[in-house]
């Protein structure tokens, strides 16, 4: 079984200190004021992504340690959660996506170009999903488990019917409800 470094006993301490849970913001906080040797091997003034990457890094290291002593991290910047194998429960075969990109230490050395192509990305990402999420509530679909195309096309024809101009509807409300449907049928 690995022993704890310093730097992750330091890490470890400091979440156990705040009821085993924290947020990225206040463990950076806590290390620039009681470990600020913890950044050195970055270099003097280290970008954020920089400090963020190695910090996640280490925790994510610090996770492989804990999972043989029965004990895992929840890894997010909103939540940094030490749990117990015993008393919660990890499902079989969890997956975080991000674990292999934060145990990789080369993306450490991502050029300023990437980081930016990466951020892009995501932010492509999250607005398609937040459109998605608008043009679920158009098109009332809220409360549907499983959609797909059929049941896509069936809600659209029955809120045209209702909604159409030629059938007395109002028509900025029906081109609403046409682009979300327009919408959803590329993301579903």
């Amino acid at each position: 079984m690995k022993q704890l470094s310093i730097l992750q006993s330091f890490i470890l301490d400091f979440i156990s200190t705040q009821g085993g849970s924290t947020k990225e913001h206040l463990l950076l906080s806590h290390i620039e004021q009681n470990c600020p040797e913890f950044f050195h091997s970055l270099g003097s003034k280290p970008s954020l992504f920089k400090q963020h990457f190695y910090l996640f890094h280490k925790l994510y290291q610090l996770n492989e340690i804990l999972l043989e002593q029965n004990a895992y991290l929840i890894i997010s910047a909103l939540d940094i959660r030490l749990c117990s194998l015993e008393s919660d429960s990890l499902e079989i075969g969890h997956s975080d996506p991000l674990k292999a990109f934060y145990l990789d230490p080369d993306n450490l050395l991502l050029s300023d170009d990437e980081i930016n192509a990466m951020m892009q990305l995501f932010w492509k990402r999250y607005m398609a999903l937040d459109q998605k999420v608008e043009a679920i509530k158009v098109l009332s679909l809220e409360n549907v488990v499983e959609l797909n195309q059929y049941v896509l096309k069936k809600q659209f024809n029955r809120l045209a019917k209702i909604h159409h101009p030629d059938k007395g509807g109002d028509k900025k409300h029906f081109i609403r409800i046409k682009q979300a449907y327009e919408d959803l049928k590329l993301l579903v």
